[in-house]
């Protein structure tokens, strides 16, 4: 009698005899990541996808990113690109300066870019110059879906010394854009040209504030973004919790915005992320859409009818004004009826209607709803 034997192929065996396709006959459109292809030459790396694409300057790790007919530049690394604690001291340190410098291709299935790896740093500080830093960085630009966003991810290792601010990716090149359109407050739609100093969060003489995240002054939303003729960019913050912006708009402009990472409790702590989208045609109101766009694609979006049904007071806001009313004084606090000429306005507006007094002063801040 012959013995019959039962022969278990392995997974990759089975899907090789089932007649499916096999994974090398898969595309990367096929798996969700955009048709991006990278390549180096004369010191550049180029991800080109079938809408954008973007050119890194292994030198100076300077950005381009060519959207349409629009190119959008990133300015190079500089002196303040890095503020590193170490030796008990802290300096500024220039990414491009780092002694081993590594970039390759990235894949990682949905997006594909380049993994740019940063060591042999060097303090330039008073107290140990030109001592070697136990720091490196881990820093990706890959394109992703369909739109060819570009995301930016930042990674570091720390050994003995320890990052106090991170400005990557670097900011835009202010004299290219026609406008810097500003989460803040209610918004903001800077010039680039704007006669005078603009400053987001500086609202008096020698204000010191600092730019942080979670605060309506700074970003009411974590995004910001610029007009350049009929065309749009947006930069979206994924990790907003220990992150910022630098800015700086002096007489006549322009306009220098960049984001800016920040530790957490004395350490870099966690992976950090942000996103640039592109636009072809858009204004303002563009980039606020494609920002709901991000935020209900990632979960994050609740919209007012679910916010009606899990508070049904929330209904009686519909089709009610809020009314801000901002002074730079620094008044006392009080009733807040009793400030000159707004008990009447509010008399006038009527019962239904909301209304806020925020004075911005050094040691007092009294805010008050009715």
């Amino acid at each position: 009698m012959l013995g019959h034997r039962l022969v278990l192929l392995p997974p990759i065996a089975f899907l090789a005899f089932s007649g499916w396709p096999s994974i090398a006959q898969v595309t990367p459109e096929e798996w969700g990541a955009p048709p991006a292809k990278v390549s180096r030459a004369a010191g550049k790396w180029t991800i080109a996808g079938k809408k954008n694409t973007a050119v890194l300057d292994e030198k100076d790790l300077s950005l381009t990113v060519q959207a349409g007919a629009v190119a959008w530049k990133m300015v190079p690394s500089a002196d303040k690109d890095m503020l590193v604690r170490a030796f008990d001291d802290e300096f500024n340190v220039r990414l491009a300066d780092a002694r081993d410098i590594q970039i390759v291709e990235y894949q990682a299935g949905f997006k594909t870019g380049v993994k740019i790896t940063l060591d042999g740093f060097h303090a330039t500080g008073l107290q140990a110059p030109g001592a070697p830093l136990g720091l490196r960085l881990y820093l990706t630009v890959a394109m992703e879906g369909g739109d060819e966003d570009l995301d930016f991810e930042v990674s570091a290792v720390e050994r003995g010394a320890s990052i106090r601010e991170l400005n990557w990716p670097a900011a835009m090149d202010g004299r290219d854009v026609d406008y810097t359109v500003l989460s803040s407050d209610e918004g903001e739609l800077l010039p680039r040209t704007w006669p005078t100093r603009y400053h987001p969060i500086h609202r008096a003489v020698n204000d010191t504030s600092i730019i942080q995240s979670n605060l309506v002054e700074c970003w009411s939303m974590s995004w910001w973004g610029f007009q350049k003729g009929p065309a749009a960019m947006m930069i979206i913050v994924e990790t907003p919790d220990d992150a910022a912006y630098t800015f700086s708009h002096p007489p006549g402009g322009p306009t220098s915005i960049g984001p800016t990472w920040r530790p957490q409790l004395g350490h870099w702590g966690y992976l950090r992320s942000l996103r640039m989208a592109f636009l072809p045609k858009g204004n303002y109101v563009d980039l606020a859409k494609r920002y709901r766009k991000y935020v209900i694609a990632d979960g994050h979006f609740v919209s007012l009818h679910e916010k009606i049904a899990r508070n049904p007071v929330a209904a009686n806001l519909i089709g009610i004004p809020s009314t801000s009313l901002s002074v730079l004084r620094n008044y006392r606090a009080c009733a807040f009826v009793q400030k000159p000429a707004i008990g009447p306005f509010l008399e006038h507006m009527g019962a239904e209607a909301s209304a806020t007094l925020s004075p911005w002063g050094p040691g007092r801040i009294h805010s008050r709803s009715t």
